[in-house]
């Protein structure tokens, strides 16, 4: 089971999972595991080799925003983004899944690289997997409040 850097177990065993695609659980799992470790080659390899991360938002307060397609585009957005924001903690909230296809809500505790402030996201992702894999993940975050816990603003 992958872990955050506290070490307690990231997929938390109340959360709801309407499928009994095990596949779903495991990917999840891991997926969000890399993310908050900020291990963004694991993360990469999570995707298919074509699969795409869609950060919605505005690109003045997140440079990351935006799509980006293929493993080594969404592994140098995710270096891009653990050198700007450090995850302290974070848990998945909910997980809804059917079939190939699934809705994360998870809740993030940031601090900024520059200005060393600590705030709380909430997050809802739309995940499409494809022979295990993300195949398409969209991302909805609050970029921001990203921008001011960066120093943007």
């Amino acid at each position: 089971m992958i872990t955050h850097r506290r070490s307690e177990p990231l997929y938390r065993p109340y959360l709801k999972l309407v499928s009994d695609n095990s596949s779903v659980k495991a990917m999840v799992s891991l997926h969000y595991g890399a993310r908050v470790d900020g291990d963004a080659e694991l993360f990469s390899r999570c995707f298919t080799p074509d699969g795409a991360l869609t950060i919605l938002g505005d690109r003045r307060m997140l440079p990351q925003a935006g799509r980006h397609v293929g493993r080594a585009a969404i592994r140098n957005i995710v270096s891009a983004m653990a050198s700007d924001l450090d995850c302290l903690d974070a848990f998945l909230v909910d997980v809804i899944a059917e079939g190939d296809r699934g809705v994360v809500h998870w809740h993030m505790t940031l601090r900024g690289a520059t200005t060393g402030s600590i705030a709380d996201f909430d997050v809802a992702d739309h995940l499409i997997l494809r022979d295990g894999l993300v195949a398409s993940a969209t991302e909805f975050i609050d970029t921001t409040s990203l921008g001011l816990l960066a120093g943007r603003i």
